[in-house]
């Protein structure tokens, strides 16, 4: 089973899947874009595949989908 990495240390790779720790304690099924731009750091649903608001700052840690 894959631990948690901090988001502050690591970001995920662009396009895969991820469940997060928030600051509230709440989870998120996220990923990150997986535009063409390696800088972007637009959270989009995992569901729906559109943008999120989420803040770096509300993500503690995450890890990939298995």
């Amino acid at each position: 089973m894959e631990e948690y990495k901090l988001l502050k240390e690591e970001y995920p790779e662009k396009g895969k899947d991820i469940i997060t720790i928030n600051e509230d304690g709440s989870n998120s099924y996220i990923y990150r874009c997986g535009c063409h731009n390696p800088n972007c750091k637009e959270w989009r649903c995992s569901t729906m595949g559109s943008a999120i608001i989420m803040f770096g700052s509300n993500i503690v840690s995450w890890k990939y989908i298995d």
